[in-house]
């Protein structure tokens, strides 16, 4: 069975518990029903096992019918939430199957009498100007870019030669969710929870360098949805 992230597995059971707790507060003695419900083609035994574990504890079972339709036992009152259930699933299996392409930049400043950008730092510009307004004129030089393919809902390593790490990415509708943690030999180490849209270029953190207290690493990301 494909993976799913731990926290849709989460409130999918809770959805299908806040149905079955309805059923008992209400005091009904009902009888379980089948249902059968269509499903993307192909996708019916993953739904069916997804939907069999989390039925479990109310006494239901799925299975696949066919490729692309699960039938259901549960009490009727399960039942309602089971279609939403499946419309979750689908809607997860879709965010998973788009990818992101990730860029990391590690940037050093020093302290200048005007800005100065490399030319190898044209892609992020614009990032750098706005470091440079609110901190003063610097000149910025690259030490370190990498670039990385993720797939929504994973986890990949950061390989360069001077920045290192790991990012955990999902693709939420129009918007990029990551979970990324970076270092850099120079003492740099930035982790932080990231929310952005497609091609947002973004200024994560800007730590001292230890080797040159006056100079400052700037770590600098972007993500493109494709």
């Amino acid at each position: 069975m494909q993976k799913l992230r731990p926290i849709l597995l989460i409130c999918l059971s809770l959805l299908l518990t806040a149905c079955d707790s309805r059923s008992q507060s209400a005091g009904q003695d009902v009888m379980p029903v089948i249902v059968t419900y269509e499903v993307p083609d192909g996708n019916a035994a993953r739904v069916s096992d997804v939907l069999s574990g989390l039925l479990n504890d109310s006494g239901g079972s799925a299975r696949a019918l066919s490729s692309d339709v699960v039938v259901v036992s549960a009490f009727p009152a399960v039942q309602a939430g089971v279609q939403q259930v499946i419309d979750q699933l689908e809607k997860s299996s879709e965010s998973e199957a788009r990818r992101v392409r990730m860029h990391y930049w590690l940037v050093n400043a020093t302290p200048a009498d005007s800005v100065y950008v490399a030319d190898n730092l044209d892609a992020v510009r614009e990032a750098l100007d706005d470091a440079a307004r609110s901190a003063g004129p610097m000149s910025f030089t690259r030490v370190d870019y990498v670039q990385q393919t993720l797939r929504s809902g994973t986890r990949g390593i950061v390989g360069g030669a001077n920045l290192n790490g790991e990012t955990e990415v999902a693709v939420l509708g129009d918007r990029v969710a990551l979970d990324v943690e970076l270092t850099a030999p120079r003492g740099g180490h930035v982790r932080a929870s990231v929310d952005l849209t497609d091609d947002e270029t973004v200024l994560l953190a800007q730590i001292s360098n230890r080797e040159q207290e006056s100079d400052l690493l700037l770590f600098v990301i972007r993500a493109e949805v494709f």
